[in-house]
């Protein structure tokens, strides 16, 4: 299993990755919308966990950019706020703060 963490947030990627680890995923990280797009196009992770950390305008585009990549994965969005709305309405969500049981929920799905 493969999972991509987009966020700007160094504290929620260490945190995410040291839970992931735990549960033998290989885990990769990014800033941001042109870093993660070019790490998932290499990488091909099963699932790519977004963080609504990201500017708005960030989100619509990097759905755009994930959507045309040639290969199935699961997006999830991680949220301080729940919201149904956005470009990434319809994924999943884990609300902040992220714990190993909520990753571990959607990881083993």
């Amino acid at each position: 299993m493969k999972v991509l963490i987009i966020s700007p947030d160094e504290n929620l990627i260490s945190n995410v990755k040291r839970c992931l680890k735990t549960l033998g995923v290989q885990v990769f990280s990014a800033p941001d919308s042109s870093e993660s797009f070019l790490v998932a196009k290499n990488r091909k992770p099963n699932i790519i966990f977004i963080d609504n950390g990201l500017p708005f305008t960030t989100f619509g585009n990097l759905k755009t950019k994930l959507e045309s990549l040639e290969f199935p994965f699961k997006c999830v969005k991680m949220c301080s706020v729940y919201s149904n709305t956005g470009p990434f309405s319809t994924d999943p969500v884990i609300m902040k703060p992220v714990t190993e049981e909520s990753l571990q929920k959607v990881v083993t799905c």
